[in-house]
């Protein structure tokens, strides 16, 4: 498989894109695993994931594209190719790891005179796009009359929080979900948090964590490097909103709790949450931690900790203070 794969990938260069450019300005983008996902501001939007290969001295790049016009609008597949053409008779044939096939016949794909291939069949390409949450890799192959059959290989890793969050983009824009009343009434009570005026009531990050619960991440204010939030746990089940906590440490202080965290990121295909604080512009001094959800609190996998801001220590380079047990 392995030589197969370096035959192909001498062969063939996909780039996937989806039927209009993404235009650059104030558009939202993310990095989940190894897609990256984008949506303009219509709302339109697409994932992509990267896979390089090298075969007698020479790298090739290519990418594959899945998106979407809207909520309401079926999923689409394109494929450009450079370096290979598919015979006019050659089917698609995509693999999941070694499990599900799904075969694109030649009257289910449309070739465009840039040699973009776009997958026609709408339910095939749904079932397909659903089959991508199950797998951990995706095998596509096809005949070239040049170079027999080629394939190539592309990495799944990530394109569940890819889907859920192209989901929550299109749904915010069909129906803007607001902050639970009680959310924006302690933030406004709340005298450390650094915001003007009435707090946006607009929910702007928001993950369901489970059936019956949301996470909500809402900015709590700003500062010359660094940026606050507090998070909020909402459970519809038991109609109960309430504030998440972490650890926090100092050298002065030792271990102690916090309502605030600072550059954060949230995986939700991993629910593995990150923070980052700063304690000058240097980044040569503060704090760093992972947590991850477990039911019904988030749990700290690792705190690094750094205090003397006297450029000795990169971020990458604070001591671990504390790492969690396997």
């Amino acid at each position: 498989m392995a030589n197969r794969l370096c035959f192909v990938v001498a062969c063939l260069t996909i780039v996937a894109v989806l039927w209009q450019p993404v235009p650059s300005v104030a558009q939202a983008q993310r990095v989940l695993r190894d897609w990256q996902v984008s949506c303009n501001p219509q709302k339109e939007c697409n994932a992509e994931t990267t896979a390089t290969g090298r075969t007698d001295a020479v790298t090739y790049r290519f990418t594959l594209v899945f998106g979407r016009a809207s909520s309401t609008a079926p999923w689409r597949i394109l494929i450009r190719m450079n370096g290979a053409e598919p015979a006019p008779t050659s089917p698609f044939i995509f693999q999941i790891d070694a499990g599900a096939h799904f075969r694109f016949e030649p009257d289910e794909i449309r070739a465009n005179d840039r040699q973009d291939y776009e997958l026609l069949n709408d339910t095939k390409v749904e079932d397909l796009i659903a089959a991508f949450r199950q797998g951990d890799n995706l095998w596509l192959t096809f005949h070239d009359p040049r170079i027999r059959e080629t394939g190539l290989a592309f990495s799944l890793s990530g394109v569940v929080a890819s889907i859920l969050w192209i989901n929550e983009q299109q749904e915010t824009a069909s129906a803007e979900i607001r902050l639970p009343s009680r959310i924006v009434q302690i933030q406004a009570l709340d005298s450390d948090c650094n915001v003007d005026g009435t707090p946006d009531p607009i929910a702007r990050e928001y993950y369901l964590i489970s059936e019956h619960e949301t996470l909500f991440i809402v900015p709590c204010g700003t500062g010359a490097y660094n940026f606050a939030y507090r998070l909020y746990l909402e459970n519809r089940q038991y109609d109960e909103i309430r504030p998440l906590y972490f650890a926090d440490y100092s050298d002065d202080l030792g271990w102690g709790g916090t309502s605030s965290l600072y550059n954060i990121t949230f995986d939700p295909e991993t629910k593995i949450l990150t923070s980052f604080s700063k304690g000058r512009g240097l980044s040569d001094c503060g704090s760093r931690a992972r947590y991850v959800w477990r039911d019904y609190d988030f749990k700290l996998l690792e705190y690094a900790y750094w205090e003397n801001c006297d450029g000795t220590h990169m971020p990458d380079e604070w001591p671990v203070i504390y790492r969690a047990e396997k």
